[in-house]
């Protein structure tokens, strides 16, 4: 007489099982791992500036308006920048953060400061966060981050906030 729970019948029904169970949790912790360092980031929301407020901000008195800082590619600023922005070179790269640098050292720490990029999404810029721990790690104090969502064309310039073009 065969007995209906023998070993050799239920231990192959039971890794099946427990396999069919944990397929997806064990595929969904390597589908989704766990965000790199790098995608963080280094500032708070309070030193993120919206282009509405930048602009905003450009129509003050000269001695009342943020240091304007381009930190992206020189293309960009070439090609179109914020009115008065400086550029100091990709914060990517090391020529750049040199330029930043030597620049944040020469200027008085509290000087309010807005950096930007605009070559993509700011959550997936190669150049805002170096740049924005360079000049932390330079001392300055009242540093902010432009909020791009998309791009310096889609979120400033076909917004109709002002540019200018190199010279």
């Amino acid at each position: 007489m065969r007995r209906l729970f023998s070993l050799d019948r239920v231990i192959p029904i039971l890794i099946l099982t427990l396999g069919a169970v944990l397929t997806p949790a064990i595929m969904h912790a390597v589908s989704y791992p766990v965000p790199p360092p790098f995608q963080t980031v280094p500032w708070h929301t309070s030193q993120v500036i919206t282009p509405q407020a930048l602009a905003k901000k450009l129509a003050l008195p000269k001695d009342q308006r943020p240091v304007i800082v381009c930190v992206g590619f020189s293309y960009l600023y070439k090609g179109g920048h914020i009115p008065g922005a400086l550029y100091k070179g990709p914060g990517r790269e090391a020529s750049g953060l040199e330029q930043l640098m030597t620049w944040a050292h020469s200027i008085p720490k509290d000087t309010p400061v807005v950096i930007y990029c605009g070559c993509c999404p700011v959550s997936r810029c190669p150049n805002i966060r170096p740049a924005f721990e360079a000049l932390r790690t330079a001392g300055l104090t009242n540093i902010r981050v432009l909020d791009l969502p998309q791009s310096f064309v889609q979120d400033w310039t076909q917004e109709g906030y002002p540019t200018q073009k190199q010279q």
